[in-house]
């Protein structure tokens, strides 16, 4: 998951005006607190190195029951 402020309205062509930076974090955060998703491996940028990694995320048991009765039941 991109948590770069900047990403989300840095280039047009992958800008969406109905998502920004504070709707996409609220969302993530509220996921976690819901025992929905959990974090992998948490992301970082070395200035020095000038390279990073995205936060990693997996969905827990609990939201993939909930997508699987609502699709399949």
């Amino acid at each position: 998951m991109q948590k770069n402020k900047n990403f989300y309205s840095a280039l047009k062509q992958y800008r969406d005006p109905n998502l920004t930076y504070r709707m996409a974090i609220h969302a993530f955060d509220g996921l976690q607190e819901l025992d929905m998703i959990y974090v992998v491996q948490d992301g970082y940028y070395d200035r020095i190195k000038i390279e990073g990694s995205l936060t990693r995320y997996k969905a827990t048991h609990r939201l993939t029951e909930i997508i699987y009765t609502t699709l399949f039941i």
